[in-house]
């Protein structure tokens, strides 16, 4: 399980492997909950980077995928593999400065993510 922030601005992240994909379970904030879930699918351009197509599937006045895309994209350009998440971060009365920084430790979280998993650091709980 992976932490990233202090406080209810604090999101976190766990993995479990499903066949060759991928699945993120994540939240944060006052209350944890499930407000979106997107779907990477990787696939290799003609010049030989990664790319990935998203779908993505948000619950009525949720706002949660933007945390999720984060996630999904990034682990999947890592890896090349389809990569999933499902979660959502809820903070009461939140300003718009708290709502930034659950998006910017999303975006550490999913960038040191998928560094160890691009690295292997993590391999043994990918293989």
């Amino acid at each position: 399980m992976w932490f990233e922030g202090e406080g209810r601005m604090m999101v976190w992240c766990s993995l479990v492997k499903l066949g060759g994909g991928l699945v993120f379970c994540l939240g944060g904030g006052d209350e944890p909950h499930i407000g979106a879930v997107s779907v990477a699918i990787p696939y290799r351009r003609k010049d030989g980077e990664w790319s990935v197509s998203t779908s993505t599937i948000t619950l009525p006045s949720h706002r949660d995928d933007v945390i999720t895309r984060i996630i999904v994209e990034k682990v999947a350009k890592a890896t090349g593999k389809v990569v999933v998440a499902v979660g959502g971060v809820h903070l009461e009365n939140a300003t718009k400065n708290e709502i930034d920084e659950v998006v910017m430790n999303m975006e550490k979280l999913a960038e040191r993510i998928a560094n160890e998993l691009r690295t292997g650091i993590t391999a043994d709980a990918v293989k």
